[in-house]
């Protein structure tokens, strides 16, 4: 072989050795564009796991929900009750309240608090008519009364005006929907006769005062 050809030729294998030293580094760089790809694939993985923490969050907030299905609850202030006639239980006004019309079955109303429309007066826990005390009674379709026993001011006016603000309670808001409730009203308490009175027991005083039979 001339001495030309042989030094291209060895010039050509030098050339192919360099290349393919070069080729490896090239190799070697696409092992992060690897790593990339599998750290993109962790990435997604969080994203599926934030997915489904967020998809417990939403269950949560589902669950006050089934939990809230059980009734609903409805504040009332100013509740249409009426009463009879006013006694005297010690230093207290006593009448007994009725609330005006059937409740459903299922349906209570809770008494939370009651106002006193004077100045000066204040409401006993204490009953009378053979019915508790308004303050914490619940008027169910059984129990429809309560008592209401007001001190009145001093001196005695001619009546007290009082407010009972409630909850009322149903199973459902269907049922809610059956009781007809106008909220915002107050009741009178007039002041008892002298011979309307009753002991802390709720029996008559003007009984014992009833004169024995003579004996002639």
């Amino acid at each position: 072989m001339p001495r030309e050809h042989r030094r291209a030729a060895l010039l050509l294998a030098l050339a192919l050795a360099v290349g393919a030293g070069c080729a490896g580094p090239d190799s070697e760089s696409s092992s992060p564009t690897t790593s990339q790809a599998a750290g993109s694939t962790g990435g997604s993985s969080s994203q599926e796991e934030s997915g489904s923490a967020s998809g417990e969050e939403t269950s949560g907030t589902e669950d006050p929900a089934e939990g809230g299905g059980g009734g609903v609850s409805v504040e009332l202030a100013g509740l249409p009750v009426g009463g009879g006639s006013t006694v005297r239980v010690g230093e207290a006004w006593c009448q007994a309240l009725f609330w005006g019309s059937e409740l459903p079955a299922g349906v209570t109303l809770e008494i939370d608090a009651v106002q006193v429309g004077e100045p000066g007066g204040t409401v006993q826990a204490v009953g009378c008519e053979d019915k508790p005390p308004c303050v914490g009674a619940t008027i169910s379709e059984d129990q429809r009364g309560c008592a209401l026993a007001v001190v009145p001011p001093s001196p005695e006016p001619e009546s007290v005006r009082v407010r009972l603000d409630g909850t009322l309670r149903c199973p459902d808001q269907a049922t809610c929907d059956q009781v007809v409730v106008v909220d915002g009203a107050s009741t009178l308490i007039l002041r008892p006769s002298t011979s309307g009175t009753e002991d802390e027991t709720g029996t008559d005083d003007g009984a014992d005062e009833s004169p024995s039979p003579s004996d002639g």
